[in-house]
């Protein structure tokens, strides 16, 4: 385990992303317990850190975290760096919950969760995770209010509040303006797949030049080149680099007939015999042996 020499803001009582809030002084902090958290609110991979050193300052609540490094090995130095630098409440249990106007923020227009504790609190890179705020549960971990679709409404979305530089232009430039947006993207998509596959169709000739070279060079055989398009498709480096440790190969010839030696011709058949080359005679020409044994024997071989 270790602990980091920094504290995070576990959560205050100002409006969240969803339009509610969570009231500090309405948690009831003695529940938190065991006071663990995840990383990015993903249970599945084990506890990532525990909660220690509590501290509320105004209507913030603040706490030192300790890393599990045996599950978590980066994490301690993911947060010295700074790319895991916050904390999120997770698995809200609500415990009392208001929506009179007289307990509401201005622009809140989601509940106030009066009473209430989490079921464990992460280390997140971005606060606020929409997955763990957007949901309000009993003590029974029955679902009270889900939230989370708060986000997705398009009449919901202040679009000048995203384009801050157009927040002095009219509905019907704001609207032209994201018409165009769109249309600019959707020809980004379509440029970027025709780019796509003219580098798919670039790396597949450099293949078949890579795989024609290496079995010119005698490096391999047609079927193994097969084999090698597809396993290294889209992969020409790492092919290249396969192939040049292959050793290159002197080409075999292809056998061909070896003519009658034209000297036994002009032997006689005892010469032929003194120097036992009846055999291969036979062999290789038996028309001339028929002949050479005529001539000595003035018959043929089979009378």
């Amino acid at each position: 385990m270790i602990r980091i020499n920094r504290e995070f803001c576990l959560t205050d009582s100002t409006v969240n992303c969803y339009g509610y809030r969570l009231l500090t002084s309405g948690l009831q902090l003695d529940r938190f317990r065991p006071a663990v958290g995840f990383l990015q609110h993903e249970r599945e991979r084990g506890v990532a850190v525990q909660w220690t050193d509590f501290r509320v300052e105004g209507d913030a609540l603040y706490a030192v975290p300790v890393v599990n490094d045996t599950l978590f090995p980066d994490l301690a130095q993911q947060i010295e760096e700074g790319f895991i630098n916050a904390a999120s409440v997770g698995h809200i249990v609500a415990l009392s919950i208001s929506d009179r106007p007289e307990d509401k923020l201005p622009g809140q227009d989601g509940p106030t969760v009066l009473e209430w504790f989490p079921r464990e609190v992460s280390l997140v890179d971005i606060p606020g995770n929409y997955n763990a705020l957007g949901r309000l549960y009993d003590e029974n971990d029955n679902l009270l209010h889900d939230l989370s679709a708060h986000l997705l409404k398009p009449s919901d979305m202040n679009f000048k509040e995203i384009f801050p530089d157009l927040r002095s232009e009219d509905d019907d430039t704001l609207r032209a303006y994201l018409t165009d947006l769109k249309q600019r993207a959707e020809r980004a998509d379509a440029l970027q797949a025709e780019l796509d596959k003219l580098r798919a169709d670039a790396d597949a000739d450099v293949i078949r030049r890579l795989l024609d070279k290496a079995m010119d060079e005698h490096r391999i055989s047609a079927p193994a080149a097969d084999c090698l398009a597809a396993d290294y498709a889209g992969r020409p480096k790492a092919l290249e680099a396969l192939l040049s440790i292959l050793p290159a190969r002197k080409a075999v010839p292809t056998p061909t007939p070896r003519p009658a030696d034209q000297t036994l011709a002009s032997l006689t058949w005892d010469e032929l015999d003194r120097r036992g080359l009846l055999p291969r005679l036979k062999a290789e020409n038996p028309d001339l042996f028929a002949a050479k044994f005529r001539e000595r024997f003035n018959t043929s071989p089979n009378d």
